[in-house]
């Protein structure tokens, strides 16, 4: 069963997305970055979206933070969304 790590801080979101995938896949979810990386410790996920929206490590450094994830998540697909002007320029090595 595919897992996945959902980081975003609104409820209803979150709320919907676990209501429409329940059965068909394990996940996790974070309020924020910060709060993710224990999940991303301590299990393997093969897919992470993260909402940027009001998130501190992604107003502070994008770039930096995705370097560090990719890092931590070796196989795993990440997908990053968001109000952010700095996504068009965040790239990953």
């Amino acid at each position: 069963m595919p897992r996945i790590l959902f980081i975003d801080n609104q409820d209803r979101t979150r709320a919907l997305l676990q209501c429409r995938l329940k059965s068909e896949v394990k996940i996790k979810f974070a309020p924020s970055m910060e709060a993710a990386w224990e999940k991303l410790n301590s299990r393997k996920f093969d897919l992470i979206l993260w909402n940027t929206v009001n998130d501190p490590a992604a107003e502070t450094n994008l770039n930096e933070t995705l370097k560090r994830i990719s890092t931590k998540v070796c196989g795993s697909r990440i997908v990053v969304f968001g109000e952010s002007e700095a996504l068009p320029a965040a790239r990953l090595p």
